[in-house]
């Protein structure tokens, strides 16, 4: 039986490829999983829209003050479309080996991190798409 849920969470793998400190020239995948909201598609273009008008205001006005704004309130708004979609984590260690709680300080320290941000969006795509094939199913 399907149910149909207006929130629907799930864990999903993310995989965060960085440089090898051991291997010159190559990476290496580590990974954790996230707890992911699949928010529905009227919310998605919501957040979409937010970022586009954005993106056009700094169209409209190139200059170097209005353009320094923007990168803000693009990040802001980004890190505002993570924390919607990203519920919790598991797997995820420090330099000691101590797991990582999950909550607004840690969330923001680890989306410092551009390759976990970019492993976290990937994730978050793959969950979304119902592509088995992709994904290896």
């Amino acid at each position: 039986m399907f149910k149909l849920v207006q929130n629907l969470t799930c864990w999903w793998p993310v995989k965060v490829s960085e440089p090898d400190p051991n291997n010159p020239g190559k990476f290496v995948e580590h990974s954790f999983e996230a707890e992911l909201v699949i928010i529905d598609r009227e919310e998605s273009r919501k957040v979409d829209e937010q970022r586009k008008a954005l993106l056009k205001q700094a169209a409209e006005d190139p200059s170097d003050e209005n353009l320094a704004k923007i990168e803000k309130l693009l990040e802001a708004n980004d890190q505002m479309s993570f924390r919607r979609v990203l519920r919790n984590w598991r797997g995820l260690h420090d330099e000691s080996d101590q797991a990582i709680p999950f909550n607004d300080e840690t969330f923001l320290a680890v989306m410092k991190h551009d390759r976990v941000r970019r492993a976290l969006n990937v994730a978050y795509q793959e969950a979304i798409s119902g592509d088995k094939a992709r994904l290896g199913n």
